[in-house]
């Protein structure tokens, strides 16, 4: 959107935001003087690019940050990815049904969107209702943000705040991160070994989420 000079989030009106001359300019220097807030490097780095030098990091979620541990050891392990939109691609779903015949122990749920797969261990449960996917995640133990591009996915935080693991394509703190395919294999594999929750990370993001300034005034 800043790129485009949008007026307006996602670029619904973008055709009323290209037509006023000059907004991507006065879009700049109004938001070089604010502070902003985002949830990742990765956001920081564009806004940077962009201009934008008062930039925070802060992950944050707005469900309850109090999830009780759900993680259990599986022999084979578990493994959820979501998507919005037909964005597969985007959201790494090709990477999945390359990775998965190497990866027979392991069974991964897609949610979220179609998909037609080869394997049988690639499960596509599609769009459905949020509280049945929370019902049947929460006894898995991993979950994929593959984009390359994103925020601090809800379906990251579900997952350290419920003791479970996760693997990001972007870096956070506890959350391990991969360079090429081999690398995510590896860090799959290592789940039939994972024997216990993931205490680090959950404690680490409890104390971490939605920890902007605005939140301590009382």
């Amino acid at each position: 959107n800043l790129n485009s000079g949008f007026l307006f989030n996602d670029g619904k009106l973008k055709r009323l935001s290209k037509i006023m001359p000059g907004f991507k300019f006065i879009l700049k220097h109004i938001l070089s003087k604010a502070e902003h807030w985002c949830e990742n490097h990765v956001e920081r780095d564009a806004l940077f690019k962009w201009g934008i030098e008062v930039v925070y990091v802060t992950p944050s979620y707005f469900g309850d940050i109090n999830l009780p541990i759900s993680y259990e050891w599986s022999k084979n392990p578990k493994v959820y990815i979501s998507c919005s939109g037909e964005r597969q691609k985007e959201y790494g779903w090709e990477v999945i049904e390359r990775i998965a015949p190497k990866l027979p122990q392991i069974d991964f749920f897609l949610y979220g969107v179609d998909w037609v797969t080869k394997h049988k261990n690639v499960h596509v449960r599609g769009r459905i209702p949020i509280e049945q996917m929370n019902a049947e995640t929460r006894t898995m133990q991993c979950s994929l943000r593959l984009n390359e591009f994103d925020g601090f996915s809800e379906l990251i935080a579900k997952a350290i705040l419920r003791g479970q693991y996760c693997i990001s394509k972007i870096l956070y703190p506890f959350i391990p991160t991969y360079n090429t395919e081999e690398e995510l294999i590896e860090y799959l594999s290592s789940l039939t070994i994972t024997y216990q929750p993931n205490h680090k990370a959950r404690d680490f993001y409890r104390h971490i989420i939605n920890k902007f300034p605005w939140n301590n005034v009382t």
